[in-house]
């Protein structure tokens, strides 16, 4: 019994083990999608640091130095290189000049998130480096504690030269229903089609049932034996 017993705490520390650690998504793979068309509507961005409820138990907000940095909408928004955002687009939040950072907070947990974005790569006169070259996605859990982030520039980058509401998908998937906030830190950064998904992907569980059953048969075999 107490082969067992041990056997099943290691199939759990093995799960939980696998679960601690968040891989970057390029593809949506959540079943809700927020696309911001509700916003459409407004002649222009609205400026605010929010929070604003962007769908069912889902909050946008923003921190900047400048009260006119963050918005949501629609509107022109410059991407040097990578083009530009127009009101095709039919609604986004973003980030200006100014730099910052924008959060999704989450009611109830989630496995994945992500969302359609592109930024404004290379450097930009007057803007420090270190404000440019620094477009950082992170996932937090209920606790506020890091799970996983990355550097788009370093780790993902989004190249669209000239493009018009163009961009790319980038987010975090997870095993198991953790990720409590969605967090963009970046120099005129815009996000669309947010996609999340509540619980992991089936082949996740089934990956971790499967670790499950066998450190568990294992230890039942061994009782046996013994």
């Amino acid at each position: 019994m107490i082969l067992f017993k041990t056997a099943y705490l290691a199939a759990v520390g093995v799960l939980f083990t696998y679960s601690s650690q968040a891989a970057l998504i390029t593809a949506p793979v959540g079943n809700n999608l927020i696309d911001f068309s509700q916003f459409a509507s407004q002649p222009y961005f609205d400026f605010t640091p929010g929070p604003v409820t962007v769908g069912e138990g889902v909050q946008w907000s923003a921190i900047s130095d400048s009260p006119f940095n963050s918005f949501v909408g629609i509107g022109n928004s410059y991407l040097g290189e990578n083009g530009l955002w127009n009101a095709g687009r039919n609604g986004h939040v973003g980030l200006g000049i100014y730099g910052g950072s924008m959060s999704f907070t989450f009611a109830t947990p989630v496995s994945s998130v992500g969302g359609f974005m592109n930024y404004s790569p290379g450097a930009a006169v007057g803007i420090p480096d270190s404000i440019t070259q620094n477009q950082i996605l992170s996932v937090y859990d209920v606790n506020g504690a890091l799970i996983e982030s990355i550097n788009l520039v370093t780790g993902a980058p989004i190249f669209t030269p000239g493009g018009v509401n163009a961009g790319a998908f980038r987010g975090f998937q997870e095993n198991s229903p953790i990720i409590a906030r969605f967090e963009i830190t970046g120099f005129c950064t815009l996000v669309d089609d947010l996609q999340f998904s509540a619980v992991p992907e089936p082949a996740t569980w089934l990956a971790g049932l499967s670790t499950l059953t066998l450190m568990g048969w294992f230890g039942v075999k061994n009782r046996r034996q013994s």
